[in-house]
Formats: C-alpha cells, sequence, structure tokens
C-alpha cells in the first residue's frame, strides 16, 4: 500500500514539473488549450490527481488502467520507470533501447 502511494506521488511530481498548465487548468474545471501537445488525448485528473487519457476506449471492458494510462513525458525520470516495471516483469517484452 505504502509503495502504491509513493508511486502515485512520483507520478505526480513528474506530471507537476512537465505539465503545469495543463494540471493548473483542469484543476480549475477547464479544458486544456488547444496549442497543448496533451490536448488531442483529452486528459482528465482521476481521484488521485493523476494525469490520465481519455478515449473513446473507455467504452471498453478492461481494467481502468488499461482504459486510462497515465500521461508521462519523455523524459529520464519516465524512462527510469519503464526500465523498473521491464525488470519487474521479467524482461517480458521489448526491451527498452536508450
Amino acid at each position: 500500500e505504502e509503495y502504491s502511494a509513493a508511486q502515485l506521488m512520483y507520478y505526480r511530481l513528474i506530471q507537476k514539473q512537465y505539465f503545469p498548465a495543463e494540471i493548473q487548468a483542469l484543476e480549475a474545471g477547464k479544458t486544456v488549450a488547444k496549442d497543448s501537445k496533451l490536448s488531442k488525448l483529452s486528459p482528465f485528473l482521476d481521484e488521485g490527481r493523476i494525469l490520465r487519457v481519455r478515449g473513446r476506449i473507455q467504452l471498453s471492458e478492461l481494467a481502468y488502467e488499461s482504459k486510462h494510462p497515465i500521461i508521462l513525458p519523455k523524459c529520464h525520470a519516465s524512462l527510469r520507470i519503464v526500465r523498473h516495471v521491464h525488470h519487474m516483469q521479467k524482461h517480458a517484452g521489448e526491451a527498452v533501447k536508450t
């Protein structure tokens, strides 16, 4: 439980650093600006204040995390997350290239 809470905090910190205007707009009940890189993803803040993708797939029967993936920027922190998950999944799937 503490590990999950720490993960969410880490995601929030990364998102706050890279997407402050988008988060501020969504917290104010507005939509993301059209010139934002995220505008085509129809982003929203979930109940944990995590920025996620909204789309047509939300009508599917997939798990919540699959229907609404977390939005992370292309940065070193995100790469570390991907590498960690890859390692935890016993190197399943394609390896992350540097």
